[in-house]
């Protein structure tokens, strides 16, 4: 325990202080200019360096031919055009509603999709396939062009029910 009686000469006792070492004399003006300057320098050529390697990316993506974008991704990457989602970019004459641009859309987002992902989405699309469905062509569409990736990809299609393949026909 603190007893002001016992320990006050510890508390207001003095204490040398050690003398501050002295600061170098900074250098001439000329050597701190010389040192902004190289700062500055260090600055930019780094802002230069991102410049030039962005320029570069997109160049590159210049470099894409437009008329075959999937076959090009496919031999820089490494992957199959069918993984990409590529591989058929003729239109089935089954389709009702969709137009090329949709069913490459359609293609290409179907391809990210999981298998259960997929298998979930089939699911719901037949349930969402009825007669009062005013888009119901387009869920046809979405239904066939699902079902078709089911058999491309070897997974075992879920069992669906009566309703849903009277409603289908």
């Amino acid at each position: 325990m603190f007893d002001w009686d016992k320990h006050y000469d510890d508390v207001v006792a003095t204490v040398e202080v050690a003398p501050v070492a002295q600061q170098p004399e900074p250098g001439s003006r000329l050597t701190r200019w010389t040192g902004g300057v190289k700062a500055l320098a260090r600055r930019w050529a780094m802002a230069g360096a991102v410049a030039l390697c962005l320029g570069a990316a997109g160049f590159g993506a210049l470099m894409v031919p437009p008329e075959a974008p999937g076959r090009w991704y496919s031999a820089a990457m490494g992957w199959s055009a069918a993984r990409l989602g590529l591989d058929d970019p003729t239109m089935p004459a089954e389709l009702l509603a969709y137009d090329q641009a949709q069913y490459d859309n359609f293609r290409r987002g179907i391809t990210r999709f999981s298998d259960a992902e997929l298998l979930d989405f089939l699911r719901v699309t037949q349930r969402e396939l009825n007669g009062r469905n005013v888009m119901a062509a387009y869920t046809q569409d979405a239904l066939f062009l699902t079902e078709r990736e089911i058999e491309r990809r070897g997974l075992t299609r879920p069992v669906s029910s009566l309703g849903d393949r009277t409603r289908r026909s």
